[in-house]
């Protein structure tokens, strides 16, 4: 028994979810104890991968959402990241996005590996899949540190999801329909609630996030495709394409695009992100986050 609950918030993605969640069966090394499917917002298409997965034993909890409620809005999106990790039963929990690309050769005790580092109380999960995010520094010649977790990977104790999420149980009572806590800092930030909070956390508690320095042989890529795009990056991910320049140590994410469309719309996004902000009035936190990534492009922010 790995005492692992597998923790997937996921939307549609039909053509490529049973695929994704084989990739990360396989990447674990073995089933995990149990498997916790949380939608947002079915439809017809990719309730039918449910049904046939849960039929097979590969989906042990689903909770699933109809597209009319009021909770199907991305902006709600952290009530369903929130309830896949509260539904889980094991010591550990291991939170992925089905739009996130795993790859080993080799490692074949990482998961033993990942669970001894977490005994350490300073250590709040071991995470990965944010090249974007420089690290803080160098944990040991495997891994860097940083205070940053993801949702698209990461494994941490489940008292510690708990420990860092305290406050969510007030807007639970009220049935969620309550204000964000942090929505007075931007419309990001409230929609990020689960990561916000976990970052938070560890900055409070002056605790730690590992993140292993990656290499041709263990990269885990957020590609943010779905379907048919997000499986034909898989088959570069996987016959190892271009997967040098995107990295942790790069500082930049894999799309499997050509590089330069790959920061054309990078720029695209900023510029639409800015006109939003803008036009909302919040402007310290444009302003702070475009200091921000000023920093983070010199290579001098950390």
């Amino acid at each position: 028994m790995n005492k692992v609950s597998l923790c997937i918030p996921n939307y549609k993605n039909a053509k490529a979810f049973r695929v994704i969640l084989q990739e990360w069966i396989s990447f674990i090394g073995e089933r995990p104890d149990e498997i916790i499917v949380v939608d947002g917002g079915t439809d017809n298409e990719i309730f039918q991968v449910y049904t046939d997965l849960f039929k097979e034993g590969l989906i042990d909890k689903l909770f699933i959402l109809n597209p009319n409620h009021p909770e199907n809005n991305k902006d709600l999106c952290y009530i369903q990241e929130s309830w896949t990790g509260t539904l889980s039963r094991n010591e550990f929990i291991m939170y992925i996005k089905p739009d996130t690309l795993p790859y080993r050769k080799g490692y074949e005790n990482w998961l033993n590996e990942y669970k001894s580092l977490l005994e350490d109380p300073k250590i709040f999960s071991i995470s990965g899949s944010y090249s974007t995010t420089k690290p803080l520094g160098e944990y040991n010649q495997d891994f860097y540190y940083s205070q940053a977790t993801s949702e698209n990977f990461c494994i941490m104790k489940r008292k510690n999801f708990f420990a860092a999420l305290d406050f969510i149980w007030e807007m639970v009572k009220k049935g969620w329909q309550c204000e964000n806590p942090y929505s007075k800092i931007s419309p990001v930030h409230a929609r990020c609630l689960i990561e916000v909070a976990w970052d938070r956390y560890c900055e409070k508690n002056d605790l730690i996030v590992l993140a292993r320095k990656e290499n041709p042989n263990w990269t885990i890529f957020h590609a943010n495709l779905k379907d048919d795009k997000l499986l034909k990056t898989l088959e570069k991910y996987k016959a190892r394409k271009n997967i040098k320049h995107f990295m942790n140590s790069s500082g930049r994410y894999y799309s499997g695009y050509n590089i330069y469309l790959h920061y054309f719309f990078r720029i695209v996004s900023l510029v639409r992100r800015s006109i939003y902000y803008f036009i909302h009035g919040d402007i310290d936190y444009l302003f702070n986050r475009f200091k921000k990534r000023i920093k983070q492009f010199f290579g001098n922010y950390q």
